[in-house]
C-alpha cells in the first residue's frame, strides 16, 4: 500500500494513541507512514459508539486474525456518510474518533483506520470499493461485516454483495449475524434516541458501557462556585448526540486518568440567562483543583430530572443539593 493523505490510523504496535498534531483530531492520529500488514484481516462498518453488536464483529473478527496469524484492523470514515449525503439533518455521533481509539485500543485489534468520506467516494461501485479499496489500497486477505452492511454508490452493495466480490477478488468474507439484548438488536440509531430522550440505562445495556461526553473544561460565570457548589463546565461536541436537557448521575475521569463521581446538568441554563448552545457543568464531589484547559470525559449513569428553571437563584442551590443527594444514594446503593 502506498502512503496517502486521506489514510490515517491508530496503531497498538506504535505504542497506542499515536499524538502528531493531526489537524483533525489531534492527540488520536497520524498519516499512515508505510505499508500495513498484506493479508489483514478488515472489519467494515461505521461503528458509531461501537456498541454490543459492534463488538461482537470485532470479537469474531480478532478471532479470525488470530488463527490465521494475520493483523486484525477495522475500516472506517471520519465522517458519517449520511451527513456527507444528506444536507437537511445530521447523524449526531455516539462517539468521535478520539472515543473510538480509546475503546478499541482496549480490544484484540491492532489498528482503526478512518478514510475520508466524500461525495467522490460515494460514486464509487460495489465493485470498485472491493477492488480498489480493500484489495489494491489495504491488501486484505479476510474481511469481516455486519449482517446490515450497505457499501457502494446509493447503498446498493449488501453483505451479500460483499461475499459474491470477496470471492471473486480472492478474499474470504465474514457476516455476523445481529447482537440482540433481550430480544432487541444492538443499533447504534437505536441508542442514539435513547441517549436524546435521556434514557441512559437503556442505552448503556446496547452499548456495553455508560454513554460518555468529553471536552476542554473553560471558565464559566462562577455561578455554580459563588453558591459553594463549583463546576467542571464544557461545551459538548456540537456533532454529538446530546443527551435530554437535565441533571445526571455522572462519573468523570480526569485528565491525569482518576475516576470521580458527581452530578452534572446538561442544557441550556434557564435559570440564570439561556446560552446559545448547551453546556455540561459537572460538580465533582470532594475536589477543588483549578482544570481550565484540561480534558474530562463524562460518563452518564442515569437522569435525575429534567431541566427546570427557577425564579431565584436560592431555589436552584436547593434543588442542586437535593440532586447531589440523590446521586450519593445511587452511587451507594452500588456498593
Amino acid at each position: 500500500m502506498t502512503k496517502g493523505k486521506a489514510l490515517v490510523h491508530f496503531d497498538k504496535s506504535a505504542g497506542g494513541l499515536i499524538s502528531a498534531g493531526d489537524p483533525i483530531s489531534t492527540g488520536c492520529l497520524t498519516s499512515v507512514g508505510g505499508p500495513i500488514s498484506a493479508g489483514a484481516a478488515i472489519g467494515l462498518g461505521n461503528f458509531d459508539g461501537l456498541h454490543l453488536g459492534h463488538m461482537s464483529l470485532i470479537h469474531s473478527l480478532t478471532k479470525i486474525a488470530k488463527s490465521k496469524r494475520v493483523a486484525a484492523l477495522l475500516y472506517t470514515f471520519y465522517e458519517h456518510p449520511h451527513n456527507v449525503l444528506n444536507n437537511t439533518r445530521n447523524v449526531r455521533l455516539l462517539t468521535d474518533c478520539i472515543q473510538k481509539c480509546r475503546i478499541v485500543e482496549k480490544t484484540g485489534v491492532d489498528s482503526i483506520l478512518f478514510d475520508r468520506f466524500d461525495i467522490a467516494f460515494s460514486k464509487m461501485t460495489p465493485e470498485e470499493f472491493v477492488r480498489d479499496v480493500l484489495v489494491k489500497k489495504l491488501a486484505a486477505k479476510y474481511v469481516v461485516s455486519g449482517y446490515n452492511y450497505r457499501f457502494g454508490r446509493n447503498g446498493a452493495g449488501t453483505s451479500e454483495t460483499l461475499k459474491a466480490l470477496s470471492a471473486e477478488y480472492g478474499l474470504k468474507a465474514f457476516v455476523i449475524e445481529p447482537y440482540t439484548v433481550n430480544g432487541v438488536a444492538a443499533s447504534s440509531s437505536l441508542i442514539r434516541g435513547f441517549v436524546e430522550a435521556g434514557d441512559m440505562k437503556a442505552a448503556s445495556h446496547l452499548l456495553g458501557r455508560l454513554f460518555s461526553l468529553r471536552g476542554e473544561v473553560v471558565k464559566g460565570r462562577q455561578i455554580g462556585r459563588k453558591m459553594g457548589l463549583p463546576t467542571a463546565n464544557f461545551a459538548p461536541d456540537g456533532n454529538m448526540a446530546i443527551p435530554k436537557p437535565g441533571a445526571y448521575v455522572s462519573s468523570v475521569k480526569l485528565q491525569d486518568g482518576s475516576i470521580r463521581r458527581g452530578v452534572t446538568s446538561i442544557g441550556t441554563n434557564p435559570t440564570v440567562g439561556l446560552l446559545n448552545s448547551f453546556v455540561a457543568e459537572t460538580h465533582i464531589f470532594d475536589f477543588h483543583e483549578v482544570i481550565y484547559g484540561q480534558e474530562i470525559e463524562v460518563f452518564l449513569h442515569r437522569k435525575i430530572r429534567d431541566e427546570l428553571k427557577f425564579r431565584r437563584i436560592e431555589e436552584l442551590k436547593s434543588r442542586i443539593q437535593e440532586d447531589i443527594l440523590e446521586t450519593k444514594g445511587f452511587f451507594t446503593g452500588l456498593l
